[in-house]
């Protein structure tokens, strides 16, 4: 979002009582590893470093710590269907509207008796629902449709950062080339990583490195027509020190992903 957009946002939440941190525009992890563990009551001139005039953020909202439970319903009518299986219905609060939905935040204290009650979660009875809550939790406000995690969706939104370079070319009107490279790393060294469905990998093993390693994606674009396209994809994933120090891994090794795909637009 546009640099002052992000200001007002940031400023906004903290009149609410919220923890807001910048998040890198076309990422979902915070720009510092403090993000989401150690955010705190922010002063005006901290909000005006952390989003500086001429830098393209996102807003992140550290979700305990803000006395926060969010609802983020990635499909149309996905939280009106869990609440009939439940039969329920949910307060009014506040509500952001997204390209996929929409994300409710509820105030709620945290303790002893339902911090587990309150923990991320994904896909909350097999619909396409998440939790934003207790753990390592924050919660984008305003987020892209896209997930921004590399084309391989080996991780989920808790626990990783991943700072990465896009470099992109057109050497013919019909052809666009695209190169993305993402280095994986725990925001946490004490909580292992998380699969794309928000599942634990390994929970059983401490990781021995933080290093959890890196991406590449290529893909070749070729215009078929202005409505017609086809893409050809591979992406490589170089396993990093998590892999092969971490004792009791199902797996350790490097991956590879190959993918074709036709696109005809109406």
């Amino acid at each position: 979002m546009a640099p002052s957009t992000a200001l007002k946002i940031a400023r906004a939440a903290v009149a609410r009582g919220w923890r807001p941190f910048p998040v890198p525009h076309r990422s979902k992890a915070p720009t510092q590893p403090w993000g989401v563990k150690a955010a705190s009551a922010p002063t005006d001139r901290m909000l005006e470093m952390w989003f500086p005039e001429g830098v393209e953020l996102n807003v992140g909202i550290a979700t305990k710590p803000s006395g926060l439970f969010v609802l983020d319903e990635d499909t149309p009518g996905e939280l009106d269907r869990l609440c009939a299986a439940r039969g329920t219905i949910l307060p009014p609060t506040y509500t952001v509207h997204t390209a996929k939905g929409r994300q409710l935040y509820y105030a709620v204290t945290y303790g002893p008796e339902n911090v587990h009650v309150l923990a991320n979660r994904q896909d909350v009875d097999g619909l396409d629902v998440d939790v934003r809550g207790a753990g390592n939790g924050f919660n984008q406000l305003f987020p892209l449709g896209h997930k921004y995690f590399g084309f391989m969706d080996l991780y989920g939104r808790s626990n990783i950062e991943t700072p990465n370079v896009l470099v992109q070319a057109s050497p013919h009107d019909k052809v666009r080339l695209q190169l993305w490279y993402h280095y994986f790393f725990l925001e946490n060294a004490n909580d292992t990583p998380y699969n794309v469905n928000m599942t634990a990998f390994s929970p059983g093993s401490a990781p021995a490195s933080r290093d959890l390693g890196h991406e590449i994606d290529l893909t070749t674009q070729y215009l078929i027509t202005p409505r017609m396209d086809i893409l050809f994809g591979y992406s490589h994933f170089f396993a990093g020190q998590y892999y092969k120090l971490t004792p009791g891994l199902p797996y350790r090794g490097d991956a590879d992903f190959f993918y074709t795909q036709y696109s005809l637009n109406f």
